[in-house]
């Protein structure tokens, strides 16, 4: 499920982490799940990776552009994202 895509993401951010990698996450825009920021947060805390994780708000197209070019790879969470990029 949704919720799922976005906690494994930030569990892989922590093994990458303890493999040495020194990665950061940004998990952007709306999380369509009940309770879904505080799920994330206590996630994030719980799995140390506080330092290393940043939440940024639903963009707009405009914001995009900047959002993906000051990261190096990008993750859509969402099943069948209707997205063509």
């Amino acid at each position: 499920n949704y919720a799922e895509r976005v906690l494994n993401t930030i569990d892989a951010l922590a093994a990458l982490r303890h493999g040495g990698v020194e990665a950061t996450l940004t998990v952007a825009g709306r999380l369509l799940w009940k309770h879904a920021e505080e799920d994330v947060e206590r996630h994030v805390r719980e799995s140390g990776m506080s330092e290393y994780f940043h939440r940024h708000p639903a963009f707009n197209q405009s914001e995009a552009v900047s959002l993906y070019q000051s990261h190096h790879i990008l993750i859509h969470p969402k099943y069948m994202d209707p997205c063509p990029t």
